[in-house]
């Protein structure tokens, strides 16, 4: 991958994952609209907040907390289990996170805190 973009097969790969799944919004993000989440995606950032909605292109939390896990002291799983104990501290209104780029998500309220 160069400059964010992806190359070659890679592309041809996603684009035939993509092709093949079901489309988002169906039972397993129906059980989370609504309901304040950790989305583990690509690269440095870690997003919390409240589904809206899960696109075939687009995921929308509203309100969101957008954290960039270089720009802190804390290790992302320190961070998500902090969310989970004293609530997050959302920093957008709104925010749309690209569906290719989760990798997991998780209700914030399934988090064990230890």
């Amino acid at each position: 991958m160069r400059d964010g973009s992806l190359e070659g097969s890679e592309a041809a790969e996603r684009a035939e994952v993509l092709a093949q799944a079901e489309p988002r919004g169906d039972s397993e993000w129906a059980s989370l609209l609504g309901r304040e989440v950790v989305l583990d995606v690509d690269g440095g950032l870690t997003y919390v907040g409240v589904l809206q909605s899960a696109g075939a292109y687009f995921v929308e939390l509203a309100p969101a907390d957008v954290h960039e896990m270089g720009s802190g002291r804390t290790t992302k799983e320190v961070y998500i289990m902090e969310a989970a104990r004293l609530g997050s501290k959302p920093n957008r209104k709104r925010v749309l996170v690209r569906s290719l780029h989760v990798k997991s998500v998780s209700a914030l309220d399934d988090i064990i805190v230890f």
